[in-house]
């Protein structure tokens, strides 16, 4: 079988390297075409000979005249959404260009099976697109896992499009012997993801980022050269504020924690209808905070230097002494000890179930389900929910742990993943469809 790799981040590499040798001992043929150049270096210095997908994107842009708007909207809806108006004319031409070269490219190597990350983003959504009457089990999407070293590879999406989204907490099997155990120590600190063996930014890294200012490269993450430099590059040279340490979680009382995600994240840009920015999130939840609770907001760390916090630090301002914005603290110490924790979709929210807390959803969540995490469309039903937060079921929460961890996630991680684990993966991009165990819970 002909297997093509598509890995777009350069900390998704490792993995997607791993997966590739476990596939050729297996006897097939595995193929990387990273997307972005500061990848591609990445791997061939680890010895990989990769596909050149960025000289054949360039070639084809240059020729490129264009789409329309339906497919525009249909397989770059995240570059819309993100790009200023007058950019959609060339995200119209990337995405002919994308067609392009990998029609191309899928062409010649006669592909059975595609891996790709996440699923978002135009280049993976003409890659879907080429494949879309291929039938089930040829393109799967690889994401973090919810539980320390562990990967999703789900053949539907991750997050809002995964299998996930149809899970019914009713139909979950009895929680495996051990999961009691398992979830105490992972609450405890015990259980925590290996440490990478990779280096991802030394100067050949950044020096190979450079190729992301290129304008037809910049906009295939719905940017110009300008925002790259300004969103990417610049905060790495930035120095980090002066600022008076985070309080105690013992001293903050009462309170509800929001943490905040990556402002420009697909599960904010794309999976959040009502709620569009993190200020909007914090303002939602400081009209309907009720008369007592603190409100504590924790800035994501991958958004740090990156998205100004201005309106955010406004609404929480306007609390006075009940508004409290922290930086240092851990999310799991902050979520421990919260009343309450409301969050768009956020894997915090998981966080917040697995240590007994009522957790609310104000955007499309996966564990937004009954007996999990409530979902809430308005201020008012927002309101109604923190007079009075309803904690998850805990019984449920053992059965979902059980579930994610013996049967729908993989073992593994994006940066550290062993030679059987890579094998694991392997084995289940070969196989046709989706484990059974899947369909008893209402996924697959």
């Amino acid at each position: 079988m002909n297997v093509l790799l598509m890995p777009a981040a350069v900390r998704q590499a490792p993995l997607y390297r791993e997966l590739a040798v476990a596939l050729r001992e297996l006897g097939h043929r595995a193929d990387l075409l990273p997307i972005f150049p500061r990848t591609r270096g990445f791997l061939e210095r680890a010895g990989e000979r990769c596909l050149d997908f960025a000289g054949s994107f360039r070639a084809c842009f240059r020729e490129a005249s264009g789409c329309d708007r339906d497919s525009l909207e249909a397989l770059a809806p995240f570059e819309l959404a993100l790009a200023r108006p007058s950019l959609a004319p060339r995200l119209a031409r990337a995405v002919a260009a994308a067609r392009c070269c990998l029609a191309q490219r899928f062409r010649d190597g006669g592909y059975q099976r595609v891996v790709l990350n996440n699923g978002a983003g135009l280049v993976y959504g003409v890659a879907k697109e080429i494949f879309a009457g291929a039938g089930e089990g040829v393109v799967w999407h690889t994401e973090a896992g919810f539980l320390p070293d562990t990967l999703v590879l789900d053949r539907r999406g991750v997050n809002r499009h995964g299998s996930l989204m149809t899970l019914d907490p009713e139909r979950l099997p009895d929680a495996d012997p051990g999961t009691d155990d398992y979830l105490a120590d992972l609450l405890a600190g015990r259980v925590v993801a290996r440490p990478s063996p990779h280096r991802f930014d030394g100067w050949r890294g950044h020096l190979e980022a450079r190729d992301m200012v290129r304008p037809e490269i910049a906009v295939l993450s719905g940017r110009t050269s300008l925002d790259v430099v300004r969103d990417f590059l610049a905060p790495k040279l930035a120095r980090e504020p002066t600022r008076p340490p985070d309080p105690e979680v013992e001293a903050l009382g009462d309170y509800v924690f929001v943490p905040l995600q990556v402002h420009d994240d697909t599960q904010v840009v794309v999976n959040s209808e009502r709620i569009r920015d993190m200020a909007g999130l914090v303002a939602a939840v400081a009209r309907a905070l009720p008369a007592g609770p603190r409100l504590v907001v924790k800035p994501h760390p991958m958004d740090r230097g990156r998205a100004p916090l201005d309106g955010v630090e406004h609404v929480i301002a306007s609390l006075g002494e009940r508004g409290v914005m922290v930086r240092e603290r851990s999310s799991l110490e902050l979520v421990r000890h919260a009343r309450a924790v409301v969050t768009l979709n956020s894997t915090v929210g998981l966080e917040g179930l697995l240590h007994g807390r009522p957790v609310a959803t104000l955007a499309a969540a996966w564990y937004a389900k009954p007996g999990l995490a409530t979902p809430i469309e308005t201020d008012p039903a927002l309101a109604a929910w923190l007079a009075s937060p309803s904690p998850p079921d805990l019984e449920r929460v053992l059965r979902l742990v059980s579930f994610l961890r013996h049967h729908y996630l993989v073992p593994g991680g994006f940066r550290s993943v062993t030679r059987d684990e890579a094998r694991g993966l392997a084995e289940r991009v070969l196989g046709v469809g989706s484990p059974a165990s899947w369909a008893a819970a209402g996924i697959g």
